[in-house]
């Protein structure tokens, strides 16, 4: 039996009030440290959030919450994270990233990085994944976005 099922059928009736008393039994659920790994390879995806910010470092940088769209799958169901940085290693590589996923639609003279955050909401590339199973990760096992590469709707240039 599903423990959600009659929360998730109470919640789609728009009635919240039985989360206050709602006990549930949980202990037949394996818990799962990280996130599913997916295959390495290229995915169509699409950014679901993005914000600017500081790196535990003090480099500016972006965090991109990407949803993957898996083969077979018409939806974009898996999430991929990812935090570029403008750090002086990283910035052109994260110019460029930016470049493919805006389609080179940044203003690069009046760079304000909230506004470019909201400007990646939304839009698609393909992402190129690796597992990273490596066991010195913080974050136990996780995908790496490796390579952002043009949407296949837009597999022209873009403006440097």
């Amino acid at each position: 039996m599903d423990p959600f099922a009659q929360a998730d059928q109470e919640a789609a009736q728009g009635e919240n009030s039985f989360l206050d008393d709602e006990v549930l039994d949980l202990s037949d659920i394996e818990a799962v440290a990280g996130n599913p790994l997916i295959p390495n390879g290229t995915y169509p995806a699409r950014v679901d959030k993005a914000a600017y910010k500081l790196s535990s470092n003090g480099n500016r940088m972006f965090s991109l919450q990407w949803l993957v769209q898996l083969p077979d799958h018409e939806d974009y169901t898996y999430r991929v994270f990812q935090s570029p940085t403008l750090s002086e290693k990283q910035a052109g590589q994260t110019k460029h990233q930016l470049n493919v996923i805006t389609n080179g639609e940044i203003n690069w003279q009046q760079f304000h990085g909230p506004t470019v955050a909201q400007q990646l909401i939304g839009c698609e590339a393909q992402i190129q994944v690796r597992q990273n199973t490596r066991p010195d990760n913080p974050f136990g096992e996780s995908m790496d976005v490796q390579r952002v590469l043009p949407a296949k709707a837009s597999m022209g240039g873009f403006a440097n």
